[in-house]
């Protein structure tokens, strides 16, 4: 693919160069743009033929991406760092967010107010972020593979355990779940 098509070429190639992008989950709002820019033409208008492609539970894009199965994907903060770390190719092009958004939950008055209370306590997280931000957090916070317990993407064993405490993403500042 020419680099002018993606830095404003003047009109639509000959024939649309065919790109694979690999949502990072299944299609959300925060995929909206993506999904504009397809319906919209802009695309088309820069000469390419975009095909949007889910993410979601078991979904590895980097590796769809590295195996050459998607040409972009999205990934988290550390998705490259993995990639550069496992000896496989990848770059990071853009950055969607100013803060990666992925948090931990906690139910008000377990005495959780900060990382360091969650040490030693048992939290859901999946098996994706285990390799991702679960390594920085037994690193930087002493947490421990014991504390791992299995996260479902449902928040109904969170909703039902008061004590529970699972992986999350920040969609709103301030964001509180009583």
């Amino acid at each position: 693919m020419a680099a002018t098509l993606l830095l404003g070429a003047s009109g639509p190639a000959a024939a649309l160069d065919r790109i694979r992008f690999g949502l990072g989950w299944l299609p959300e709002a925060e995929h909206c743009g993506f999904f504009q820019a397809k319906a919209t033409g802009l695309y088309e208008k820069a000469g390419l033929d975009v095909d949007l492609m889910a993410g979601g539970p078991g979904i590895n894009t980097a590796m769809l991406v590295a195996g050459g199965e998607q040409d972009l994907g999205m990934g988290s903060s550390f998705t490259t760092l993995n990639m550069v770390k496992q000896g496989i190719p990848g770059v990071t092009v853009a950055a969607f967010f100013q803060k990666d958004p992925q948090t931990l939950v906690a139910h008000a008055g377990q005495g959780v107010t900060k990382l360091e209370d969650v040490k030693g306590r048992p939290v859901m997280v999946a098996d994706f972020a285990r390799g991702e931000f679960w390594q920085f957090l037994k690193y930087r916070f002493g947490f421990t593979d014991d504390q791992l317990r299995p996260y479902t993407y449902s928040s109904a064993v969170f909703v039902s355990d008061k004590t529970a405490i699972q992986q999350g993403y920040v969609t709103r500042a301030n964001s509180r779940v009583a």
